[in-house]
């Protein structure tokens, strides 16, 4: 089981390590420039529920304006036509952009965190079967 345990945590710390620098990498290229949100597009889901969608305005590091509908949506909405935001964005890539929110920064995260964790409980897991197989005497 030692093996085991120790093999699956080598593989989560890999992902947890690997997901990290690509997301610290991603967030290094990125800018932030203050928006206002333009309009709100309604999309229902399979299900019938309803979620909106911003639609944000903000100026590009070239002084041209950019209005990207962000890919976020929630019920009942977030946010309100002419309300001030911070947009992050990759300038290669600014049809991406996104508003900048704690919750966002953290999804960001979740499958370094995840990973990390679950490495974290299989190290463990491998040291209490070589502890328990004798390993510490």
């Amino acid at each position: 089981m030692f093996w085991l345990f120790l093999g699956i945590a080598l593989i989560m710390l890999t992902i947890a390590l690997l997901t990290g620098f690509q997301i610290t990498r991603s967030m290094a290229g990125e800018t932030q420039a203050p928006g206002f949100v333009t309009g709100m597009v309604s999309r229902s889901d399979a299900n019938g529920n309803e979620f909106f969608y911003p639609i944000v305005a903000f100026t590009l590091p070239d002084g041209s304006r950019k209005i990207v509908q962000t890919g976020v949506g929630s019920w009942p909405p977030a946010y309100a036509v002419d309300d001030a935001v911070t947009v992050v964005f990759d300038p290669e890539r600014p049809s991406t952009a996104r508003i900048a929110t704690p919750a966002g920064a953290l999804a960001q995260w979740i499958w370094t965190l995840v990973t990390g964790i679950l490495a974290v409980a299989f190290f463990l897991a491998a040291w209490l079967a070589w502890w328990v197989a004798g390993g510490a005497t």
